[in-house]
């Protein structure tokens, strides 16, 4: 099997009306199961990039791949590859039009061809995973920001895909709608599902993701390792974006003698206070 499920080469894109091209060259891959966050300032190409992934933006030069497939951006080809790609829109009133939640999740199914018993059964079973089935029959104009982005997840999960991209999917939420945002993100990659998003938390990114790649008008600047990538200093400056919490509070912990600069960094705080107590404990 093919490692690479999604590959972008050369991609361009100008929107009409702009000074400046949004994709300009743009080059990546994606490896399947891998759990890739996409990082740089406002206006660096991210979102324009996720739209080309679901066919909403067609660029105007490069090649664009779906598991080793050339995606031609034709109708019948376009609403195959919607049907393995999703996206979660950073504002979920992008997405979500159904008189209910239930009618909303159940859309995707009923457009698959499922019957309406079957689309029901299928939305039911997402809702009761994502603990929203208590606003089943509620209208979708009518939840809290949090709410709106659970069942615009739920959209998304109800289909099945093989990749799903997220843009920005903890903006504007309350700590406790983010929380779970973020753990249902981690059991989506536990299970083995690709995630792409798009984020300007890099404490966040430090610690989740596998990779990182760093967009800079409209092109990659650098992509690899996240624990590489988000400690290179003069890539995250060009970028627009600080060293995380993390390895700036490791590196003056070992300048100050406090940690032994021979031990990793750690990807998280909690295991960082774990490296210190273990320190503190040696005769």
């Amino acid at each position: 099997m093919n490692d690479i499920l999604l590959r972008a080469e050369e991609l361009r894109y100008t929107y009409d009306g702009g000074d400046a091209p949004a994709l300009d060259g743009l080059s990546l891959r994606i490896r399947r199961g891998s759990r890739v966050a996409l990082m740089g300032a406002n206006g660096s190409g991210k979102s324009t990039f996720l739209l080309c992934c679901t066919g909403v933006c067609r660029p105007q030069s490069g090649r664009l791949e779906f598991g080793g497939e050339e995606v031609s951006f034709r109708k019948k080809d376009l609403l195959r590859l919607r049907r393995r790609v999703g996206i979660v829109f950073q504002d979920p009133d992008n997405q979500l039009f159904s008189a209910s939640v239930l009618q909303e999740i159940a859309f995707g199914p009923l457009n698959l061809g499922l019957s309406p018993e079957e689309a029901r059964r299928e939305a039911e079973i997402v809702m009761e995973r994502l603990g929203i089935t208590p606003f089943a029959h509620k209208p979708a104009h009518a939840l809290s920001g949090g709410q709106k982005k659970l069942v615009s997840i739920a959209d998304i999960l109800v289909m099945r895909p093989e990749l799903i991209l997220f843009d920005e999917p903890a903006a504007a939420l309350d700590p406790k709608h983010a929380a779970i945002v973020n753990r249902i993100i981690e059991g989506l990659t536990a299970q083995g599902m690709t995630v792409l998003l798009s984020t300007h938390d890099v404490d966040y990114a430090y610690g989740w993701a596998d990779e990182v790649i760093l967009f800079h008008e409209g092109r990659v600047l650098r992509q690899g390792p996240a624990d590489e990538v988000l400690r290179d200093r003069e890539a995250l400056l060009a970028a627009n974006l600080q060293l995380p919490a993390v390895p700036r509070f490791y590196d003056a912990l070992c300048a100050a003698g406090v940690l032994d600069p021979s031990v990793p960094c750690p990807r998280t705080m909690e295991a960082l206070e774990t490296l210190i107590s273990a320190r503190r404990a040696e005769p």
